[in-house]
């Protein structure tokens, strides 16, 4: 986790995350909740930031999207439980030919970390939003089945 402290002579910094939990606040709204330990002798405070990733898109979207982030003064010996709210935004892609949000159904994960490259915690949410849409790993096993069909056929 980025920590802020004075450099000069203080001993370094033992911090320590876990405990991810999610839970479902609505149709597309999610509390995510972690803990930061810092178990050190000086008071720290941290800076942790809140990726989500796209599993399996159909689209092209970035490997993670920071989505939240939560500073916050950890004082030494102790635990402190970080809770951050995300909403049907922060599943989404802007959806050039719907001209609007779009969230697609499928597994996503939850990552926690001082940075994209410093991830600590992952866990993984599956998203099934609204009733008349086909999953990705239906279009995907799809996908695969017409590739498979028009294969056969060419040879």
């Amino acid at each position: 986790i980025l920590s802020y402290k004075s450099l000069l002579n203080d001993p370094p910094l033992d911090i320590k995350i876990g405990n991810l939990k999610i839970e479902k606040n609505g149709e597309l709204n999610y509390t995510i909740s972690y803990d930061i330990t810092n178990t050190s002798n000086i008071d720290a405070k941290e800076v942790s930031q809140v990726y989500v990733k796209d599993v399996l898109s159909m689209v092209i979207r970035p490997e993670k999207e920071l989505k939240a982030f939560s500073k916050d003064l950890i004082p030494a010996h102790s635990t402190k439980t970080i809770s951050v709210k995300l909403d049907n935004r922060a599943f989404a892609y802007y959806n050039t030919n719907l001209k609007d949000w779009h969230v697609e159904n499928g597994a996503f994960e939850i990552l926690i970390g001082a940075s994209s490259k410093e991830i600590k915690l992952k866990q993984r949410l599956d998203i099934m939003y609204g009733t008349n849409v086909a999953s990705r790993e239906q279009f995907v096993q799809l996908t695969k089945s017409t590739w498979l069909i028009f294969w056969y056929e060419l040879y």
